[in-house]
C-alpha cells in the first residue's frame, strides 16, 4: 500500500533477523528467504521505500545495545558476556565492551540501518497526511518485542553423547546421524528419566510480533556514531565470489560476482564451442553430448538461471584438465577453493547465503540436468543446515554462519587419451562435493555441573555435524534418485558391519611412519593423508580399498580431536558422495538425462511418438578395411512432431548392398535411441 509504517511493521514482524557482517543475499534474496542481518534487511527496506516513493539511504556507524547489555541478552540468547562478545566476533562484525566499574556494561558493534524521508508531522508515517516530511532513522534488524522462549529441560548430568558418531559408523545404517541420536537420547530417557523425551531437550524461539502502525519517533539502539552514508552499499560491504578459470599461464575468464547474485539460484559452469567451425561439427553429430572428443574445443562459460554472466576468452579440447578457483570474498577476508575440471563436464555450483530454497518443482518431462543437479544442491545444504539448527537446539549452542556455503555436483568422467590427447569422453556417474562450509558456535548456556560440561564443547556439534553432512552425500540422491551412492560415511559403516573386513586405522604423527608403508592404498591417497597428518590432523583409513556395488575406492576422515572438525574424503579428493552403479542399473530417466546435460531440449519418453528419423551425417561414408569394424558407429536421431528427441525408439539397421556384416554378425541390427 505505499505505506511506510505498514513497510516498517512488516518487516519487523516477518524478517528473522540473522548475525554475520556485509551483504550476503541483497533485497530480492532477503524477501524469498525471509530472513537476514541488518545490512540485507536494510536493502530489503530501502528497495520498498523507494519503490514506494519515499527517497532512502543507508547508514553505517556504532550502536549500544538499548536499554543496556540485557537487551543483547534477550535477542541472541546468551548470558555470558565474554560469549556475547565472541558471538559477534566470531559472526565477524565488528565489537566491543564498554567497560564501567571493573564490569561489562555493553557492547558497542558496527551497525547498517536506514534512513527515510517519510510525512512524519502529523500521522508519523501512517500517510493520512503527506506533509511534515523529514528524514527518520529506521531499523528491522533489532526486534524490540523480542522472543517467545520455549525453554528446554535440563540436560541429564550422566547423558553422555560423546562417542554417538563412532556407535554410528559401527555398522550399516537406515537413520541419518540425528535421528539416530533422537532415538539414542529416547532409549537413554525412557531407562533413566520417564517422562522426558528429545523434544523436551530442545529449547525454540518464536518471534514475538510488534505491530505498531507508525513509524517510532526514535531508533530502537542507542547511536553512539555515524560513519558513513550512502546511496548504495559499497563493494566492501558485499560478499563476493572470484571465479577464475585457468590452465597454466592461460586464463579463460576471471570475474567477480556479488553473492547475492548467485544465492540460491541455478549456477552453472557449462560449455560452448570455441569458434564456428567446432559449432559445424558438433551440428553435424546432432549435439554435443554426440561429438567425439577429440574433434572439438571448448569455452567454459558460467550460466546464472540460464542466463550467459562470464564467458571464457579461449578454450581447450574437449576432455582436457584445466582450474576452477572459487574465491569467497567477504568483509573480513577470502577463502580459496580449487577444483579440476574437464572441459565438457557441466557442473553445478550450489552456493547459498545462509537458508537455502528447494526450487518448484517441475513436472518430470522438463527436468534437464542442470535442474536435477541444482536440486539436489539445495536439498543438501537445506537438511544440512536443519540438522545443524536442531543440533544447536539440543546442545545450546548458537549457530552462525558468517560466509556463504558451496556445494558442487557434476559427472564422474573418464576420459580416454590417445598419444596424450582427449580421445574419448566417458560418463561414469555423478558426484557431491561438499567444497567450503564454514560455521561458528557460541554456547549459549552455563555448564549444567562438571559432569555434563561437555555438551558446551563444541566439538560434540562438530562430529555431529561433519558425519550428518557425510551421510546426506549419499543419502539425499539415493532418496530422490532412487538409486545407490556411496559417501565416506557410508563406506565406513559398510567396512565396520562385517568382521572379515580388516578394521580402519588411526594415523597420527607418532605412528605414521610405521603404519602408512603397510596400507595397501594408492599412493596419491598416502600422500594426502601424509599431508594431513603434517598439518595436525589424524586420519582414520581402511586398510586396503573396497569395492561397494559397482564402484571400487577408498575413502578416509581427516579430523582435528580436539575440536571435532572433520572432512570425510572420497578417492579423487572428492569431500562427498557420489553414485555407485553403472547407467544400465538407474532408475528412471536419471541416467539419460544426467549423463546427456547438453540436449537442447528434454527428449519424449514415449517411442510411439516418434515421427521422422534423420542419419548423423558426420559417420555416414566411412571407408574402412574388410574383416574390421568401422572407426565410428552408424548413427541417426529420431525426433517427434515437435522436433524433440524421441527416447527408446526401436531402430532397425538394415544393410541392402555391398555386403558387410554388423557386429552381431547378421545383415540386421536392432538398436534402441537414447
Amino acid at each position: 500500500q505505499w505505506n511506510p509504517a505498514k513497510i516498517y511493521d512488516w518487516l519487523k514482524c516477518n524478517i528473522q533477523s540473522e548475525w554475520y557482517w556485509g551483504v550476503q543475499k541483497g533485497a530480492e534474496e532477503t524477501l524469498r528467504q525471509k530472513s537476514g542481518n541488518d545490512a540485507d534487511q536494510a536493502c530489503l527496506f530501502v528497495a520498498l521505500l523507494r519503490a514506494s516513493g519515499y527517497p532512502s539511504r543507508y547508514v553505517r556507524g556504532t550502536m549500544e545495545f538499548f536499554p543496556n547489555l540485557a537487551k543483547a541478552k534477550e535477542l541472541i540468547g546468551i548470558e555470558n558476556e565474554q560469549d556475547l562478545l565472541s558471538f559477534f566476533r566470531k559472526a565477524g562484525i565488528p565489537a566491543k565492551t564498554v567497560i564501567a566499574g571493573g564490569k561489562i556494561q555493553n557492547i558497542q558493534i558496527e551497525h547498517i540501518w536506514v534512513e527515510s524521508q517519510i510525512p512524519y508531522a502529523n500521522y508519523r508515517g501512517a500517510v493520512i497526511d503527506t506533509h511534515g516530511k523529514t528524514w527518520l532513522g529506521l531499523d528491522t534488524h533489532i526486534k524490540n518485542a523480542g522472543y517467545k522462549i520455549k525453554t528446554s529441560k535440563p540436560w541429564p548430568e550422566t547423558l553422555d553423547i560423546r562417542n554417538i558418531r563412532d556407535q554410528y559408523l559401527a555398522q550399516n545404517q537406515t537413520q541419518d546421524p540425528i535421528g539416530f541420536l533422537q532415538g539414542y537420547i529416547n532409549a537413554w530417557l525412557d531407562q533413566n528419566q520417564p517422562g522426558t523425551t528429545y523434544q523436551d531437550l530442545l529449547e525454540t524461539r518464536t518471534l514475538v510480533p510488534d505491530i505498531m502502525k507508525i513509524v517510532p519517533a526514535s531508533m530502537q539502539i542507542s547511536q553512539i556514531a555515524i560513519t558513513h552514508e550512502y546511496a548504495d552499499l559499497p563493494d566492501e560491504l558485499i560478499h563476493q565470489i572470484r571465479f577464475k578459470a585457468y590452465r597454466g599461464q592461460e586464463i579463460f575468464f576471471n570475474t567477480v560476482l556479488p553473492a547475492w547474485k548467485l544465492s540460491n539460484n541455478k549456477v552453472t559452469l557449462t560449455y560452448e564451442p570455441e569458434t564456428i567451425e567446432d559449432q559445424g561439427i558438433i551440428n553435424s553429430f546432432g549435439g554435443l553430448d554426440n561429438t567425439p572428443a577429440y574433434l572439438v574445443r571448448l569455452r567454459p562459460v558460467i550460466k546464472v538461471n540460464g542466463e550467459r554472466v562470464i564467458i571464457g576468452e579461449a578454450g581447450l579440447p574437449m576432455g582436457s584438465e584445466y582450474v576452477l578457483d572459487l574465491e569467497l570474498v567477504s568483509p573480513n577476508g577470502t577463502e580459496k577453493i580449487s577444483n579440476t575440471q574437464i572441459m565438457g563436464n557441466l557442473v553445478i555450483l550450489g552456493i547459498v547465503s545462509q537458508q537455502a530454497i528447494t526450487p518448484q518443482e517441475l513436472p518430470s518431462e522438463e527436468q534437464d540436468a542442470e535442474y536435477l543437479l541444482h536440486k539436489e544442491a539445495m536439498h543438501y545444504i537445506d537438511r544440512w543446515n536443519r540438522a545443524e539448527e536442531e543440533l544447536g537446539s539440543l546442545l545450546k549452542l548458537a549457530v552462525l554462519r558468517p560466509i556463504p556455503t558451496l556445494v558442487t555436483l557434476g559427472g564422474v568422467i573418464e576420459v580416454d587419451f590417445l598419444l596424450n590427447q582427449p580421445h574419448r569422453f566417458n560418463f561414469k556417474g555423478i558426484f557431491m562435493d561438499a567444497d567450503l562450509r564454514a560455521v561458528e558456535l557460541v554456547p549459549d548456556s552455563s555448564p549444567l555441573s562438571p559432569n555434563s560440561s561437555f555438551i558446551l564443547d563444541p566439538s560434540s556439534f562438530m562430529r555431529l555435524s561433519s558425519l550428518h553432512g557425510s551421510v546426506l552425500e549419499h543419502k539425499v540422491i539415493e532418496e530422490d534418485f532412487g538409486i545407490e551412492c556411496i559417501s565416506t560415511a557410508k563406506l565406513f559403516g559398510f567396512l565396520n558391519s562385517q568382521p572379515a573386513n580388516p578394521q580402519p586405522i588411526n594415523i597420527t604423527r607418532t605412528n605414521i611412519a610405521t603404519i602408512l608403508p603397510t596400507l595397501a592404498q594408492p599412493q596419491n591417497i598416502k600422500d594426502a593423508i601424509t599431508n594431513a597428518v603434517n598439518q595436525g590432523f589424524t586420519v582414520r583409513v581402511p586398510q586396503t580399498e573396497l569395492t561397494y556395488e559397482d564402484w571400487t575406492g577408498t575413502g578416509y576422515i581427516v579430523e582435528r580431536l580436539k575440536t571435532g572438525e572433520a572432512g570425510y574424503m572420497l578417492s579423487g579428493q572428492i569431500a562427498g558422495g557420489m553414485t555407485a552403479l553403472s547407467g544400465s542399473k538407474w532408475t528412471g530417466d536419471y541416467w539419460i538425462k544426467v549423463s546427456n546435460p547438453f540436449l537442447p531440449i528434454i527428449p519424449n519418453p514415449f517411442p510411439s511418438a516418434a515421427y521422422t528419423i534423420k542419419k548423423i551425417k558426420a559417420n555416414d561414408f566411412q571407408h574402412g578395411v574388410v574383416g574390421k569394424k568401422l572407426k565410428n558407429k552408424l548413427q541417426v536421431m529420431v525426433r517427434d512432431k515437435n522436433e524433440k528427441p524421441v527416447l527408446l525408439a526401436k531402430v532397425i539397421f538394415t544393410i541392402r548392398a555391398g555386403g558387410g556384416k554388423f557386429s552381431n554378425g547378421g545383415q540386421t541390427y536392432t538398436a534402441y535411441t537414447w
